[in-house]
């Protein structure tokens, strides 16, 4: 497998995948999302309060986990079986198999460019993603907000995301 040909696959694909309305939409109804769960008025419910004693904060990488998982599965999971499943469809559509079979590229760089294509794509969009949770949760919160918001710690985004988000991503893209 040559290295090369599957990074210019991937560059091809990225770049598409990057200018797509789907992809921007997705990134839109997030943002709309986290600003909507820093300011209380959307909730992601996992049962009562009343058994477990003190309610953790919103920013903390359980309350992050459940909210990631459940965000994760029901809309990155559309979005990311139209891009992943298109992406093949596509290339078909506009007869390009009989172009990359004249060519040196295998089957095999042509699935990992694509795939690895699509994934960096929707690591972007987790990125972005956590961006907008740690500003709408940090940046634009006021007194009131203080009980239910903990300190910022980068660690409370990230570890959810890789350990909660991305198995699954990569799951649902494959």
């Amino acid at each position: 497998m040559n290295i090369r040909r599957v990074v210019e696959v991937g560059r091809h694909e990225f770049a598409f995948t990057a200018r797509r309305p789907m992809l921007w939409v997705l990134v839109a109804l997030l943002g709309l999302l986290v600003w909507g769960l820093s300011a209380g008025g959307v909730t992601i419910s996992s049962g009562g309060s009343q058994v477990g004693g003190t309610e953790a904060h919103i920013t903390s990488q359980f309350s992050q986990a459940l909210t990631l998982s459940v965000t994760i599965l029901t809309l990155y999971g559309f979005f990311l079986a139209v891009a992943a499943g298109m992406a093949v469809i596509r290339d078909d559509e506009h007869k390009l198999g009989e172009i990359l079979h004249a060519t040196l590229l295998t089957p095999a760089e042509y699935i990992w460019g694509k795939f690895l294509a699509i994934m960096g794509a929707f690591a972007g969009v987790v990125t972005l993603h956590l961006t907008m949770a740690a500003f709408f949760n940090h940046a634009l919160a006021d007194a009131a907000s203080a009980d239910y918001i903990g300190p910022f710690s980068l660690a409370n985004y990230a570890v959810p995301a890789l350990a909660f988000g991305m198995p699954v991503i990569i799951f649902l893209g494959g």
